[in-house]
This record gives structure tokens, sequence and C-alpha cells, in this order.
């Protein structure tokens, strides 16, 4: 009996030494994880700490900053959200399954969501967040995105930004003025004719790069392909006819509000037309391969939306590839959009044949931006013109939550969400997607 006793009593001795080196372990463990969490979170003071003296030298914030290092790892849009939109953050790694939402005021942690990964990048979404303000992201490992804000109108003020910025420019260049004059008619046209004024009108302030093309036209109808250097860089047809198109364009935009000034862009749209067509007409286009032939077809496409003539409408039809299905040149697809909405009578099963390769297109651009397409090479800048547009025009006559999705997408990866984290603001000649995005956005 005895030894029974004491063999119970070793064995209750030795789970009760079993336990405490189990309740010990366990201090220890969270010893050491709440060490690390005090060391991030030690990290994550520093960076407010950091950013808020930096502010302190500004009248207020109006750039971002990051926490160390290079481009950060977790990529925003840099002009901000809308209080009632979607919101999302992208991931540059895998480190973390969480992120926080941090108010700038407080430093403290509005939100906490998880992060959705597909291979080595993620996606996490905010949308909850509402309230104004400026916030950063911030995850345990891969540390914290730019400072940007929560706020009503962020994309309104942006776009009258850079439409400041379009009217002001310093212009050289025939094909960049063009294809951003372009791009804001098409926010017009598609947006904001109905609610417009003069006084208040895009029009008044892309009017000026509409002045310096008319500087560049010759007496022949010829147009130069930009100045360098004070001096006029020499007539081809590609530029007079991406100015006939243009011209055109602004024309039928600016009849209700100054006939005289909108005739006499007609008039230019139409020396440029006639100045190609001396040169070499669509009706050599079987026996010689032209240049200049999308050009040509979106300046055509232009003029007869803009005088209903049956010759325009028929050069058009005549010219258009129905056998292929490429997007390369952005002229292609303002060809395109502007058969399909012209308001003169058109070919039914032509216009039925291009909306579905359009509606294809499309559709096959709004996957890969789905799949997380920021990581998209900034080079590409052809695509980049164009894949807004195409998406866009799909959306207006097959409204789709895909297209949507994508769009977002797009303009998230402009204004920084792209792997150098950079935001396109800065580039050359993408003032005028940009505007046309910002205004899709309002």
């Amino acid at each position: 009996m005895t030894n029974i006793k004491k063999t119970k009593e070793n064995h209750n001795r030795n789970k009760s030494q079993f336990f405490q080196f189990l309740i010990l372990l366990i201090g220890i463990t969270m010893l050491f994880i709440r060490e690390d969490w005090k060391y991030k979170d030690g990290k994550k003071r520093e960076y407010l700490e950091e950013i808020k003296s930096q502010a302190e030298k500004k009248e207020e914030l109006k750039e971002p900053w990051p926490l160390e290092g290079d481009a950060p790892k977790v990529l925003i849009n840099q002009v901000g959200y809308e209080e009632g939109k979607a919101k999302k953050v992208y991931f540059l790694g895998t480190e973390d399954k969480n992120f926080q939402v941090i108010s700038y005021e407080t430093g403290e942690a509005v939100f906490t969501g998880a992060i959705e990964y597909k291979e080595k990048t993620g996606i996490g979404d905010f949308s909850q967040v509402k309230e104004p303000g400026s916030y950063f992201i911030w995850t345990k490992n891969m540390g914290s995105s730019f400072l940007f804000s929560v706020d009503r109108g962020i994309y309104e003020d942006e776009a009258r930004k850079i439409l400041d910025k379009i009217e002001k420019r310093q212009r050289k260049d025939t094909e960049v003025e063009t294809k951003i004059l372009a791009d804001c008619l098409l926010a017009y046209f598609y947006f904001l004719e109905e609610r417009e004024t003069k006084e208040s009108s895009i029009l008044e302030k892309i009017k000026p790069g509409i002045d310096w093309l008319l500087t560049l036209q010759e007496e022949d109808g010829g147009v130069h392909q930009g100045i360098r250097d004070g001096i006029k860089r020499g007539v081809t047809p590609e530029s007079t006819g991406r100015f006939a198109a243009v011209l055109a364009m602004f024309s039928q935009a600016y009849r209700d509000y100054d006939r005289e000034y909108s005739k006499e862009c007609e008039r230019a749209a139409l020396s440029a037309w006639n100045f190609l067509d001396s040169s070499y007409s669509f009706a050599l286009l079987g026996e010689k391969v032209l240049k200049d032939k999308e050009e040509r077809i979106w300046a055509s496409a232009q003029l007869y939306n803009l005088t209903g003539r049956p010759i325009y409408r028929r050069l058009v039809e005549e010219a258009i590839d129905m056998g292929k299905e490429d997007y390369e040149k952005k002229e292609k697809v303002y060809s395109m959009l502007s058969y399909l909405t012209a308001k003169q009578p058109i070919d039914i099963e032509m216009c039925t044949n291009l909306m579905g390769r359009l509606l294809k297109e499309a559709s096959s651009i709004s996957r890969k931006w789905s799949e997380m397409n920021y990581e998209t090479d900034k080079q590409d800048m052809e695509r980049l013109y164009r894949e807004p547009l195409l998406l866009m025009y799909a959306h207006y006559v097959a409204p789709s939550k895909q297209y949507e999705t994508a769009m977002r997408a797009q303009l998230d990866y402009f204004l920084g969400c792209n792997k150098d984290s950079t935001s396109f603001l800065e580039l050359e000649g993408m003032e005028g997607v940009l505007y046309f995005l910002l205004n899709y956005k309002m």
C-alpha cells in the first residue's frame, strides 16, 4: 500500500511539473511574440512621428512619405479615395495575413482587414473606412503605405487640377497634344456635355491646345509634327490626319458655344483632309500601304460625325479591316468609338460586328486587370492609353461589374498602385487619359 501511495505521489508530482513547464513555455513564447509586436508597433509609432514632424514644416499634407527604403510593398491610390466608393490596397509580398488602416490624426487603427493572396501578390478591401481624414496602411512585416486621404470630391478636385495643367502646358508634339485633347473631348461627350456651361466648360480649358494646333497648319492643309527649339518640325500625313480628327471633334462640341470658331475648326479639318486626299487617295489602299491609314480612318469617321456627308461614311466602311481584331494603335480605338457612336446613319451589320469584337476585347482586358495587373510594365504606354477607352465604352453599352472593377484597378494603377509606386500624373501625355478616368469615377 505504501508503494502504491508513493507511486501516485510521484505521478502527481511529475504531472504538476509538466504543467508548470508547459505554462512556462507558453509564457516565454508569448513574451517573444509580445516583444516582436512591441518592436513592430514601435516602428509604426516611429513612422507616425516621422510624418508628423515633416508635416509640421508644411501648411498642409500634400505629399505622402515612405516608412523606409525605396518603393513600399504596400500600394495605395496616392490621390486618395472617395468617402462612399470602393477602396483597395495591394501588397507586393506574402508576409502578412492582415492589415490595418491607421489614422494619421490619432495613430490608432480604425479598421483591420484580411489580405487575399494570389501567387506572390495580395489585395485588401477597406471600403468600410468612410470617415474623412488622412490614413496609412500598416502591416506587421511589410511595413507601411504612403499617406493618403479619404474625403468627398477628391477625384473631382484632381480632375480640375489636370485641366489647369492641360490649359497651361508647354506644347511641343502634335501626336501627344491630339491624344490629350481627344481623351478630354471623349470625357466631355460621354460624361459632361449635358451639365456644362461655357463659363465652367472643359472646352475653354482645352481650347488653347486647339489654338496651338491651328498655328501648325500650312495653307495647303498639311500639319507639322510639332515645334522644336522654336522651329516647326515638318509636315507629315500622320500629324495631318490626327489634326483633322481632333479639329472635327472640337468643332462638333463647340457649336453651341461659339459657332464662328466652330466653323473655323471645321474648315481647318476639311482642309487637312483635302491635303491627305490629294497626297494619296483612299482609293489607292489596295495598291499602296499607307503609314497613316489609322489616322485617316479616324479623321474620316470624325468628319462623318461632324458633317454627315456620305463620302466619309463610305471611306470608313471600306477602310476598316473586318478580319482583324487588333487594337495596336489608339487611333483605331478612336475610329471605332467615333463610328459606333455616330448620330448619323451607319451600317447595322458592320456595327454589330465591331461591337462584338470590342466586347470580346474588353472582356479579355477586364480579366487581366482583375488579376492584380498593377504590376503591368509602364513602358507599354500605347496599351495603357487605349485600354481604359475600350473598357469604358464596353461598360457604356453593356454595363458589367467586371468592367467597373477593372476600370477601378486601372485608375488605382495609374495613381500609385504599381510596382514602382509612382503616379502617372507626372508623365507627359497621360493627362487626357487620367482626366477621362477621373470623370468616369465621379
